[in-house]
C-alpha cells in the first residue's frame, strides 16, 4: 500500500513544508485546479465552470462542497465527468493511525490554484477570521501562501456594500498575498433586489483560472465536457433566468452554516442608484495621486493593474483603499491596441464610484482616464472585434453630421435608430421644445461643425453661407498651414445650448500634422478627440469608429496619410445595466483589426459633403457576435 502524502513527509522530517510541497509537484505534468463551492444559488454552474476547465490540456480537477452548496449542485453530475468530489463528511473519517491521510492538508498539497466560485459572505467572514470548522474553511487556513486563490463573491447587495466587507476582503488579501478577487456584478438577484452581488460571469472566471495557469484549449474535447453553451442555455431557461427574478450569480443561499439569506431585505425591488463598489470609510477620490501614497500602499496596490500595453498609464490611477487585491488583472496578451478599451471596462467597473444619472439609470464612472490611442496605418480602422459594432450606423450618422444636417427622420428612414428617443415628441416636450417638429433635434453637431454661431430655426431651413464652417476651414487649413496649432473643430457651442435636444458628448477634435515619415511619402495626420461624457459600453465604440474614419476622410481629400487617433475621456462610466453584456465582452480576445479604403479619387468626390455609403471599402472585419445593451435616453 502506498503510503499517504502525509505519512511521507512527516517521516522525511524536512523543515521546509514548501519545498516539499513544489517538489511533489513537479513531479506531475498536469495542472492541478481545486474548486469549491459554498452556499449560494450560483454555485448552479459550478458544472459549467468543471466542465469548461476540463477543455483545458493537461487540467485535472477536483471538488470541494460546502453542506449548503450540496444544495444546488448535483454531485453526479461532476462525478460522472470523472471529477472527484468532496464534502464536509470526507474530513477526518479515514483516519485510523498516525500513517492516514488528513484530507484538507492532502487535498492543499494536491492543488496548483484553488477557486471559490461562489464564496458566500459566511465564508468569506470565516476565512478572513481563521475559522476552519468545515473542510473547506481547513484547507484555507492551512493553504500555502504561494499558490493562487482566486474568489468569486456572491452575496446580497446590503451584504457587498457592507463595510465589514470590505475590511474581510482586505484583511484576506493581506494574509493570502497571491489571492485574487473576481468582483462581482450588477443585476437583478435571486431574491428579487437589483444591484450588486451577482457573481461573475461564469465565463470570465474560467478565463481567470486559465490565465493564472496558463492554460490552453485541448484540440480535442471529451463528449462529456462538449455543448457547453448549450446547457448554459437550458439551465439559464429555468429557475436561473433573470426574467424570473432568480438569476444564476446571486445570492440566495440554501439554510446552513455556510449559508446567506435575505429574509430582512425588502420585498420591493430598489431602483435607486446603487453603490457600485465596495464602501469606504476614507471620502478621498479614487484618483488620488499616487505621490499622496505611503510606499506600502502603493507597492500593495501594484497588483491592482493588468498587464498590458494601457497599464503604465493605468498605473497612475491605482486605489489607495484596497491594499493587497488583485481583482480586475487581464490575461497577458499581445499588444493588440483594443485591449486599451478593455482594459479601461474593467478599471471603471473595478475602481469607478456610483453616480446618479439624466437618464435615471445610473452609472458606475471615473474621472479622466487615460486616453486611448490607436494607430491608423496602413489604412488600419480601428473598429473593434469584441463584439459587432454597427459599421453602417457609424457611416451614416458621420455623412450625417458633415451634412449638418439636424434631421434625425433622415436616419431614421435608412433604418438608423440611434436618434429616436432623443427625437421622440415626447422627449423633445419634456425638454419644453413643444414648437420643434419630432425628428427636430435642434442645432446639434452636424450644425456647430458646418454653421457654428448661426441663429438655428429648425432642421428644414437653408443654412448655405451662414455661422463659421469648421469642417471646411480645418481641411483649407490643413492644406495650407498644415503646422498650425489652431485646427481645431468644436461642437460645443453654450448658446445653442437650450435649443439641442442632447449637448455634445464628443464635443471637438485637434487635428495634427507631421512631416513624411519616410522618403517620398505623404504628410502624416492625426486626430485627438475630447468626450465629456463617454458610455463605455454602447458610444465609445462608435465614436472610436466615427472619428477614425473621418480622420481618414480628412487625410484622403488633403493628400494626406491618417496615421493616429488619440481619444480623451472626462466622465468614463458604464451604465448600471450595461454590466453583464460588458462581462461577456471582457472574456473574448480581440482579432484584428479592418482595413479602409475609398472608391472614387479624391478629385472626383470633390468636397468632403460628397461622400457616399457607397464610397466606403471595409475590408477584413471578422468580429464576435453582437452583445445587446440597452440605450439609456
Amino acid at each position: 500500500m502506498t503510503q499517504p502524502l502525509h505519512a511521507r513527509f512527516a517521516a522525511r522530517a524536512v523543515k521546509n513544508p514548501m519545498i516539499m510541497e513544489k517538489e511533489h509537484q513537479l513531479t506531475d505534468s498536469k495542472h492541478h485546479v481545486l474548486v469549491a463551492a459554498t452556499g449560494s444559488v450560483a454555485a448552479i454552474k459550478l458544472v459549467l465552470i468543471v466542465k469548461a476547465l476540463l477543455t483545458y490540456d493537461g487540467v485535472d480537477v477536483q471538488v470541494i462542497l460546502t453542506d449548503p452548496a450540496r444544495n444546488f449542485v448535483e454531485t453526479e453530475a461532476l462525478t460522472s465527468l470523472g471529477v472527484k468530489v468532496y464534502t464536509n463528511a470526507d474530513d477526518w473519517t479515514c483516519w485510523n493511525g498516525l500513517d492516514s491521510p488528513i484530507t484538507h492538508i492532502e487535498l492543499r498539497r494536491w492543488a496548483h490554484l484553488l477557486l471559490i466560485a461562489p464564496l458566500s459572505a459566511n465564508t468569506m467572514a470565516k476565512v478572513a477570521s481563521g475559522i476552519c470548522d468545515n473542510l473547506l474553511t481547513s484547507l484555507v487556513r492551512a493553504w500555502a501562501l504561494h499558490k493562487p486563490i482566486l474568489l468569486a463573491p456572491a452575496m446580497n447587495t446590503m451584504m457587498w456594500t457592507n463595510p465589514i466587507t470590505q475590511e474581510h476582503m482586505e484583511t484576506i488579501g493581506r494574509i493570502y498575498k497571491n489571492t485574487e478577487i473576481i468582483l462581482p456584478i450588477e443585476k437583478v438577484l435571486a431574491c428579487g433586489d437589483i444591484g450588486m452581488g451577482g457573481m461573475a460571469e461564469w465565463r470570465n472566471i474560467v478565463s481567470k483560472v486559465a490565465e493564472h495557469l496558463r492554460l490552453e484549449h485541448k484540440k480535442v474535447v471529451p463528449n462529456a465536457v462538449k455543448n457547453i453553451e448549450n446547457q448554459d442555455e437550458e439551465e439559464s431557461s429555468g429557475t436561473d433566468n433573470e426574467e424570473s427574478n432568480y438569476d444564476d450569480n446571486d445570492d440566495q443561499d440554501s439554510k446552513g452554516q455556510d449559508s446567506e439569506t435575505d429574509e430582512a431585505a425588502p420585498s420591493y425591488i430598489d431602483v435607486t442608484p446603487k453603490a457600485s463598489s465596495l464602501p469606504s470609510s476614507n471620502s478621498s477620490s479614487i484618483l488620488e495621486p499616487p505621490t499622496s501614497q505611503p510606499s506600502s500602499t502603493k507597492k500593495a496596490s501594484a497588483k491592482f493593474v493588468a498587464p498590458s500595453v494601457h497599464s503604465e498609464q493605468l498605473a497612475q490611477y491605482q486605489s489607495p483603499h484596497q491594499p493587497g487585491l488583485s481583482s480586475v488583472r487581464a490575461p497577458p496578451k499581445p499588444s493588440h491596441e483594443e485591449n486599451q478599451y478593455l482594459d479601461l471596462i474593467r478599471y471603471v467597473m473595478q475602481y469607478g464610484r456610483s453616480r446618479p444619472d439624466r437618464t435615471g439609470t445610473g452609472t458606475r464612472s471615473v474621472f479622466a482616464p487615460p486616453q486611448l490611442r490607436f494607430s491608423l496605418r496602413n489604412q488600419t480602422l480601428p473598429l473593434l472585434t469584441t463584439k459587432r459594432v454597427f459599421l453602417r450606423g457609424v457611416l451614416e450618422e458621420l455623412l450625417w453630421f458633415i451634412r449638418g444636417d439636424t434631421d434625425a427622420n433622415h436616419l431614421t428612414e435608412k433604418g438608423i435608430h440611434i436618434w429616436d428617443g432623443n427625437g421622440s415628441r415626447e422627449f423633445l416636450d419634456l425638454l419644453g421644445l413643444h414648437h420643434r417638429r419630432a425628428g427636430d433635434l435642434g442645432p446639434v453637431y452636424g450644425f456647430q461643425w458646418r454653421h457654428f454661431g448661426a441663429e438655428y430655426v429648425g432642421c428644414d431651413a437653408d443654412y448655405t453661407g451662414k455661422g463659421v464652417d469648421q469642417l471646411a476651414k480645418v481641411i483649407h487649413t490643413l492644406k495650407t498651414n498644415p503646422y498650425d496649432r489652431r485646427i481645431i473643430m468644436s461642437a460645443w457651442n453654450p448658446l445653442a445650448m437650450p435649443e439641442m435636444a442632447l449637448p455634445p458628448c464628443h464635443i471637438f477634435c485637434q487635428f495634427y500634422v507631421n512631416e513624411p515619415s519616410k522618403l517620398g511619402g505623404k504628410p502624416e495626420l492625426s486626430c485627438m478627440m475630447y468626450q465629456r461624457s463617454a458610455d463605455m459600453g454602447l458610444g465609445v465604440p462608435f465614436n472610436i469608429a466615427s472619428y477614425s474614419v473621418l480622420t481618414h476622410m480628412v487625410a484622403y481629400m488633403c493628400g494626406y496619410e491618417a496615421t493616429e487617433f488619440i481619444h480623451v475621456m472626462g466622465d468614463c462610466h458604464i451604465y448600471n445595466d450595461h454590466f453583464e453584456a460588458l462581462q461577456t465582452q471582457l472574456v473574448r480576445t480581440p482579432k484584428a483589426f479592418p482595413t479602409l479604403s475609398f472608391r472614387r479619387d479624391a478629385s472626383d468626390i470633390g468636397k468632403i459633403d460628397q461622400f457616399g455609403i457607397e464610397d466606403f471599402i471595409i475590408e477584413g472585419y471578422e468580429p464576435w457576435g453582437p452583445i445587446k445593451m440597452k440605450m439609456s435616453v
